[in-house]
């Protein structure tokens, strides 16, 4: 027997906004339990005090979907629930897309970090002449999980919309599982040629779509990290301009990863040796000046509560909570958990 794949919370959003958008009840449609689940979840929207991911089973999720697609009597419910899809319902995945120079570095960050999002990721980027396939290899999907299927694309083609302002990108899309119902809205709803019964999940799009720059609709959410990343920058230690050209080159490459010294000195167009010596020369090295930069950026997310304490490690570009945690050990002596914790 398989252990069940975990979705992020955030998406019960999703569900829980459509049934309001309709004026329905969700203890009416749903049940008191399942309900509980989704308005506890809006009611929170903060990290949980342990800091971890919220996540609900999968199983667990398709059932809520395929209850909805039932009572609602939408038989193309993932679709809607696609259509409203935001930066809000990624959590940090949504801010680290939306500032992205193109779509093509859009793909890579997608693709890096969707275990944020659905830990049982498998996708495959694949050139086909002047084509691209994104290739997800999964077994067919059963029952509920169609609607999951059917979610998860309209999830990533609408959200490209999103970024690009470009409607009409997908050349095919394909599908697994066999069709119920009615194939027109699926080519309305995607804007191409829609097949089911396929061996292989597929999203194709020109290869060009990849240049595409980004319009940054949610330009709020991008703002927070703007807003927090300008007021670290001016609560750093006082020093001299290069210095803080090194620094401002550190908060922005933390959205892409750890920052290295030999990405920084890439951008300021000179070899790594180089700005070991001009680090020197201002009395300082690399290390001292990436730790400083990630300390105060930490205390600029930290005082967010919109923010998991998995978002602010990501963010400052470490790999996972648990690198994040030592190193915030190192700096303070304490755990950011303690920091979070109210003071009573």
């Amino acid at each position: 027997m398989t252990s069940d794949h975990h979705v992020a919370a955030t998406y019960l959003r999703l569900l829980l906004e459509y049934l309001q958008q309709r004026q329905l009840d969700p203890s009416a449609v749903l049940g008191a339990d399942a309900a509980s689940v989704l308005l506890a979840h809006q009611a929170q929207q903060t990290t949980p005090v342990d800091g971890s991911v919220v996540m609900v089973s999968r199983s667990q999720f398709c059932a809520l979907l395929g209850q909805m697609r039932v009572v609602c009597q939408d038989p193309t419910l993932a679709l809607a629930l696609g259509r409203n899809i935001s930066a809000a319902h990624l959590g940090v995945l949504g801010y680290l897309l939306l500032a992205c120079a193109n779509l093509a570095e859009a793909l890579i960050k997608m693709d890096h970090y969707a275990r944020l999002i659905y830990d049982g990721h498998q996708m495959q980027v694949l050139a086909e002449g002047d084509q691209i396939d994104l290739v997800w290899d999964m077994p067919a999907p059963v029952g509920d999980e169609t609607i999951f299927a059917e979610l998860g694309m309209a999830v990533v083609v609408q959200f490209a919309r999103n970024l690009t302002g470009v409607d009409d990108a997908m050349t095919k899309i394909a599908f697994r599982h066999s069709l119920d119902g009615s194939l027109a809205p699926y080519t309305e709803f995607f804007g191409c040629p829609v097949l089911f019964d396929q061996p292989q999940t597929i999203l194709r799009f020109p290869a060009c779509f990849l240049a595409l720059p980004l319009r940054q609709p949610d330009a709020m959410l991008l703002g927070i990290l703007e807003a927090q990343a300008a007021h670290a920058l001016a609560h750093l230690p006082k020093s001299d301009a290069f210095v803080r050209e090194v620094q401002a080159l550190i908060m922005r490459l933390c959205l892409e990863g750890a920052p290295t010294l030999a990405q920084v000195a890439d951008q300021l167009c000179m070899t790594p040796r180089t700005l070991q010596r001009r680090l020197a020369e201002h009395g300082t090295r690399f290390q001292p000046v990436l730790d400083e930069t990630r300390q105060q950026l930490c205390r600029q997310y930290l005082a967010d509560p919109r923010l998991q304490l998995t978002d602010v490690a990501h963010l400052l570009g470490y790999s996972d909570q648990s690198a994040f945690t030592r190193a915030y050990r190192r700096w303070t002596g304490h755990t950011p958990h303690g920091a979070r914790r109210p003071r009573l």
